[in-house]
């Protein structure tokens, strides 16, 4: 092995390219793949309000910590973004992983497909060149949390509507 080689294995350890020309990845429009902190708080969002809002709209959530194998986390985490149709990322927190995340998202996804949602009360600042995307706040009460499920429904349904524009 040549030493070039054993260094792209080690910086890049999948090989996009690999992935997108041989389409490996069949793109599921109706996996919603959800970022967010792993903690009690993000799991009651994810099942008050998210989960809801998907089924509603025909659509399946993952969220990455629902893997329970073994492997490279970035590879599943590339494979998820290539495969869901619409992605919501909560920053609330400002935690460094899910701003990682968010990263990789907007590399990948089409910006209306990407949903940003965070924790009303949270000090956030986001940095520069997030602060303009169109973000949608909530609070850790059912009443808003059912509000946040009513948005994301209008949010899946935009999606969806901007699809359908543009395959016709």
């Amino acid at each position: 092995m040549l030493i070039a080689d054993a260094y792209k294995s080690i910086v890049y350890p999948l090989d996009l390219r690999k992935y997108l020309l041989a389409g490996e990845f069949e793109q599921d429009q109706r996996m919603c793949l959800v970022f967010s902190p792993f903690n009690n708080d993000s799991d009651k969002v994810l099942m008050d309000a998210i989960e809801p809002a998907a089924r509603e709209c025909g659509l399946w959530v993952y969220r990455i910590d629902n893997r329970k194998m073994g492997g490279d986390i970035i590879n599943d985490i590339l494979r998820a973004l290539f495969v869901a149709g619409q992605v919501i990322v909560d920053v609330t927190g400002y935690n460094p992983n899910v701003m990682y995340e968010l990263g990789l998202t907007h590399c990948f996804k089409r910006i209306h497909e990407v949903i940003l949602i965070w924790r009303q009360g949270e000090e956030i600042r986001l940095p520069f060149d997030i602060a303009s995307k169109r973000a949608f706040v909530y609070e850790m009460r059912p009443e808003s949390l059912l509000d946040l499920k009513n948005t994301l429904v209008e949010c899946f349904k935009e999606i969806q509507e901007m699809r359908s524009r543009v395959l016709k």
